[in-house]
Order: C-alpha cells, then sequence, then structure tokens
C-alpha cells in the first residue's frame, strides 16, 4: 500500500502529475490551506478519475502550519499502519528529509518525492491473466477427462472431482477427498481407481 502526504500549497497542480497512474493500492492524503484552496476543474477531473483513494486536509494559513500538520499526520498513519507500507511526502520542501531519516531509523520507508509522477507504478504484465487462462483450459480439460471417465456419474459429482484433482498434490489426497464425497466406499474406490492414469503425475 502506499501512502502519500501532498503538500499542495508547495507543489500546487505539478506534484498532482502522475495521480491518474495510482491504482487502488494507494491513498493520497492532499494537504492544502484557503490559499491554495481552488482547484481547475481540470484538475478535479483528474482527481476523480484516480483510482486512489483521496482524502483532502484543509489547515490553516501561517508559517510552516501545513508542514507541522502533515507531519503530525504522517506519524499518526505510520504509527496505525503495517510497517511494509510506503510512504510518500510529496513536496520541494528540503525540511521534510529530516522526516525521512528519521522514520529509516526507525525502519519505515518514508519518500521525499516532487510529483506523484515519481512513484512505480505497477506494470500490468499478462502473467496474472496468463496463469488464470493455464488454470482455465487446465480446468476444462480435466473437465473434459473426467466426464469421460466417469461417464453416468452426476454433474456435481464429475465438479467435485474435478476440483479435487486440481487442488489435491498426492494420490491418496485425492483418494481421501473422494472418499469425503461418496460415502460408498466401494463406488468410492471404484472412482478412483478409474482416474489413477489422469492423476499418475501426482506423488
Amino acid at each position: 500500500m502506499n501512502l502519500i502526504f501532498v503538500d499542495y500549497e508547495n507543489v500546487s497542480i505539478k506534484g498532482l502529475n502522475g495521480i491518474e497512474n495510482l491504482g487502488d493500492d494507494s491513498i493520497v492524503y492532499l494537504f492544502y490551506s484557503e490559499n491554495t484552496a481552488h482547484l481547475p476543474m481540470t484538475t478535479v477531473a483528474t482527481l476523480n478519475s484516480s483510482k486512489a483513494e483521496m482524502r483532502c486536509i484543509l489547515t490553516k494559513v501561517g508559517k510552516n502550519a501545513l508542514d507541522f500538520i502533515l507531519a503530525s499526520v504522517l506519524g499518526f498513519v505510520i504509527k496505525e499502519r503495517f510497517q511494509e507500507d510506503t510512504f510518500y511526502i510529496v513536496s520541494k520542501d528540503k525540511g521534510f528529509d529530516v522526516l525521512v531519516d528519521y522514520w529509516k531509523g526507525n525502519k519505515v520507508t518514508v519518500k521525499a518525492i516532487t510529483s506523484l509522477s515519481q512513484i512505480p507504478v505497477k506494470k500490468k504484465t499478462t502473467k496474472s491473466t496468463q496463469t488464470q487462462s493455464d488454470a482455465d483450459k487446465l480446468k476444462q480439460s480435466l473437465t473434459s477427462k473426467v466426464g469421460t471417465l466417469l461417464k453416468g456419474e452426476t454433474k456435481d459429482l464429475k465438479a467435485h472431482v474435478v476440483d479435487i484433482i486440481i487442488k489435491c498434490k498426492s494420490k491418496k489426497a485425492v483418494q481421501n477427498s473422494i472418499k469425503q464425497i461418496e460415502k460408498d466406499k466401494t463406488k468410492a474406490n471404484n472412482i478412483y481407481t478409474k482416474l489413477t492414469k489422469l492423476i499418475a503425475d501426482k506423488k
């Protein structure tokens, strides 16, 4: 999860560049004051289209007021979150480097950047899609083979058997699982026997 703290008073609209690339694994805390309370409609549209969760925090006008509040909220959120989260401070103010060093010493990843575009975007690879596709192909193939081997059995039983073959890593596990769905021991053993060649690659 990315937790992002934007010093909008400091970076203005340019600091929000790249927000459209953030996914639903990001939460953006946008800190602004009355001095920067007005956003162009194009920016508003971009914010609304982002998959990231937006949390806008209005601060009082004053010297370093926004910085102090941002630092306070950052500390509070870090306390509430898991340490494997990554925290970003979006600001050109080098004063935040002290916070970065402090949290680094406490084994919390806090990074100072000047734009959301600097946050690494998780590339959408076809691996998960390919894996899902392979899983679908495997299930489809097993469904056909089990249907032939267990001709005459109900669709529900065949479907259960397919799931068992996919989930179980050993022949013994397959056999035991079949006995759980088919209480007739003789019939369960017959079903398992018909499947022996199909599960030959299991331990």
